[in-house]
């Protein structure tokens, strides 16, 4: 019986450090985290319907502010000495010098746009490979624990089947360990299920198949927590400033110049007289000449836009407090599982010092083998999780990988 018990504490006690060492043991590649980002994005633009094409019939005249017209007139005398007159005009709406620059404002801010947009869907991707990657890694260390906890009950199966063969314990303890063995195969299907979905979701975004080495980010520092350098905030703000610029264009500032290049025969009994001519019509934009129609689009979009940064900051705000908030909570969970962890040891190390091994002592053994794998498991859970977390805040923080 002694031997039975010093057998089951050694075992125990090697499957609760091994446990501890295998969770990270997987199929990996030695490769970065900015380097699987890149390979994300390239991913999803190979994957993706990028077309050039649609922009070819949107790209800007340069110095024409509309499409160019053409007016033809013919007038005929309607007495026999009155003239006939035939002109053609060539109408050219020209940029002003307001137009040409805030063209070039525009054309600018487009490019401002385009690269705080690719920072966006980087720290996007971000997300859902970090997302992917750490509920991959707790999916996989729950898989190492009920593997360990089936294998433990296992070996806790076959002591108390030798322990009833000897005549020193009923069925009834050998019952409740099978018990746990079927709930534990049941648990190991549905985590499975789970693992196989991070894993899928991970090589759906990074086109990889191999997860890194090493997934483990820079602690997050107070001073990195600048929500007005959030690449969602700065986007919104790139994109008020487009509007503004394209009202701008819209307002009465922005009239264009006009040229017309004029072309005329007139016509009078033998005589023929040919003018070709030019004028410039130039607008006074110095007269304020705005609808309200534009007055009021121009308060709507003010409105809208103070709306959406007021929400994005709450929301931001927020995200930031209950990652604050979780990571005081894993700190505290954490001490209170070592704590925990260290008294399961002891546990285990007097089990074979126990001197009634009736039923009900047997029934306390296996429980408190159980208790020691979970406690174990437990620790090591909050303990990725507040890497997890660590992750999670720099994404809340605008900060891809």
């Amino acid at each position: 019986m002694k031997a039975l018990l010093t057998s089951l504490t050694l075992t125990v006690s090697i499957a609760l450090l091994s446990f501890s060492s295998s969770i990270l043991s997987q199929s990996s590649q030695n490769i970065s985290l900015e380097g699987l980002l890149d390979e994300a994005v390239k991913h999803q633009q190979i994957s993706g319907n990028n077309s050039s094409e649609e922009l070819i019939s949107f790209r800007s005249r340069g110095w024409l502010a509309t499409a160019p017209s053409v007016e033809l007139s013919h007038l005929m005398g309607q007495s026999d000495r009155a003239a006939d007159e035939t002109e053609l005009k060539l109408n050219l709406p020209i940029n002003s010098n307001f137009q040409r620059e805030i063209n070039q404002k525009l054309a600018l801010m487009e490019q401002k746009i385009k690269v705080q947009q690719l920072k966006k869907q980087r720290l996007f991707l971000s997300g859902l490979i970090r997302e992917a990657l750490w509920n991959h890694q707790l999916t996989q260390a729950k898989q190492e624990f009920l593997y360990k906890k089936q294998s433990t009950l296992e070996m806790l199966a076959k002591n108390s089947k030798k322990l009833m063969l000897a005549g020193e314990s009923s069925e009834y303890n050998l019952l409740l360990i099978e018990k746990e063995i079927n709930q534990t195969e049941i648990e190991l299907l549905d985590n499975l299920q789970q693992f196989d979905q991070w894993l899928f979701q991970y090589q759906k975004v990074t086109g990889q198949f191999n997860i890194p080495l090493d997934i483990t980010e820079k602690e997050l520092s107070e001073k990195a927590w600048n929500i007005n350098s959030h690449p969602i905030i700065e986007l919104q703000n790139l994109y008020w400033q487009q509007t503004k610029f394209m009202m701008k264009m819209n307002s009465s500032d922005a009239t264009p110049w006009n040229i017309s290049l004029t072309a005329k025969k007139t016509e009078q009994l033998n005589l023929s007289d040919d003018q070709i001519g030019i004028s410039v019509e130039l607008p006074l934009t110095f007269i304020d000449a705005n609808s309200q129609t534009l007055t009021n689009e121009w308060k709507q979009q003010k409105r809208k836009f103070d709306i959406t940064m007021q929400n994005s900051r709450l929301e931001l705000q927020k995200q930031k407090n209950q990652q604050l908030k979780n990571k005081e909570r894993l700190l505290k969970k954490e001490k209170i599982l070592e704590k925990s962890v260290s008294l399961s040891h002891a546990i285990m190390s007097q089990i074979d010092q126990l001197k009634a091994q009736n039923e009900i002592g047997q029934a306390l053994i296996l429980r408190q083998v159980i208790d020691a794998l979970e406690t174990q498991y437990q620790l090591n859970i909050a303990q990725i999780e507040l890497m997890q977390n660590n992750s999670m805040s720099r994404q809340s923080a605008g900060i891809s990988l």
